[in-house]
């Protein structure tokens, strides 16, 4: 047995020492965003994870889509407000995928087809898009 766990040791500990490490990212990451996003959760919308730009911890960008659709929202959310502010829509299904530092531009990326899309530079202010 102690052979088996010596040979075992050297391969689950990295593993168990990164899975640890990455949880604590993440809930660092979102925990401070978790309970503005908490009760916009309705069963027939599908959200994607908030992103979070680096200068602006007390936002969160994210894009959602009514289950059966195509049409896609980007929203964003003060952590002291109750309330997202729509700022850019799109007709066809996509995601965000990244947000500047400063949290004035994101990119959205649109799915034209199978293994085909396009990244769109958004403007995440209201009413700018």
């Amino acid at each position: 047995m102690k052979t088996n766990i010596k040979r075992i040791l050297p391969i689950i500990l990295p593993l168990a020492l990164v899975a640890v490490g990455v949880g604590a990212f993440q809930k660092r990451a979102t925990a401070s965003h978790a309970a503005p996003l908490a009760h916009l959760i309705a069963p027939d919308v599908d959200r994607d994870a908030p992103l979070v730009p680096r200068d602006r911890p007390d936002l969160a960008v994210y894009s959602s889509r009514n289950q059966g659709e195509s049409q896609t929202q980007v929203y964003v959310q003060s952590t002291g407000s109750l309330k997202a502010n729509l700022v850019y829509v799109d007709p066809d299904p996509g995601e965000l995928v990244a947000v500047s530092d400063d949290g004035t531009r994101g990119t959205y990326r649109r799915y034209l087809s199978p293994g085909k899309s396009v990244d769109v530079t958004v403007a995440l202010q209201p009413h700018q898009s």
